[in-house]
């Protein structure tokens, strides 16, 4: 197993993946002239940019579209356009609007693990996301803005209706059984003081299964 991990600049994410498995660190220009077919999986980093989510290059997003279509895994964080969705509006909130993520608390809705459970609650600090159209119909969420919950670290099943969550609340999702997608920055969730810590150790624990690490 060799992961691919596209970022012009190390992270929180990037360190605890460089320590788990065989991984190669190259930028996005580095990416764009290289042969990607040799990686078992690749991690598309952005949250350590600057301004707007990032735009992948047309040669480098055709490289990533087939690695995909191939049957590997791929994880995309803060990026503008995954597959055929794309950012709409002015591309993302920056946590003024009523869309935005600042004092809002994040709701997990996947499946139970040692660290994490439905209905658990979590805060990611006054993130910016992004909001996208296009969504494939068989996406889902596993991680979506549940507003400002006044309750302290969980709320119950029947509390949530799946079926009302819009899509531009969705924040950890699956474009496809492929493709997972990070709305927010996630790569320094240590250095931003994501809370509750053992929480978020299971998101990144679920992204890093996903890629392949057991």
């Amino acid at each position: 197993m060799s992961i691919l991990i596209i970022s012009n600049r190390d992270s929180d994410l990037s360190k605890i993946l460089m320590r788990s498995a065989k991984c190669t660190l190259l930028s996005f220009k580095e990416a764009e002239k290289s042969d990607l077919s040799a990686f078992s999986s690749i991690a598309f980093l952005c949250g350590t940019e600057d301004g707007v989510p990032y735009t992948i290059p047309a040669a480098l997003r055709i490289k990533i579209d087939e690695f995909s279509e191939s049957g590997k895994p791929v994880f995309y964080e803060w990026c503008s356009s995954i597959g055929y969705t794309y950012l709409i509006d002015d591309g993302y909130n920056n946590g003024s609007a009523s869309s935005g993520d600042a004092m809002n608390r994040y709701v997990y809705i996947g499946n139970d693990t040692d660290e994490l459970f439905y209905g658990d609650l979590l805060d990611s600090q006054a993130n910016t996301s992004c909001v996208y159209g296009f969504i494939p119909k068989d996406a889902y969420p596993i991680l979506y803005n549940g507003g400002h919950i006044i309750k302290h670290d969980h709320i119950d099943r029947d509390e949530i209706s799946e079926s009302e969550i819009e899509e531009k609340k969705w924040r950890l999702w699956y474009y496809n059984k492929t493709t997972l997608v990070c709305s927010f920055r996630i790569s320094n969730f240590i250095r931003a003081r994501f809370a509750p810590f053992s929480s978020w150790i299971g998101i990144i624990k679920l992204i890093l299964n996903h890629l392949g690490v057991n």
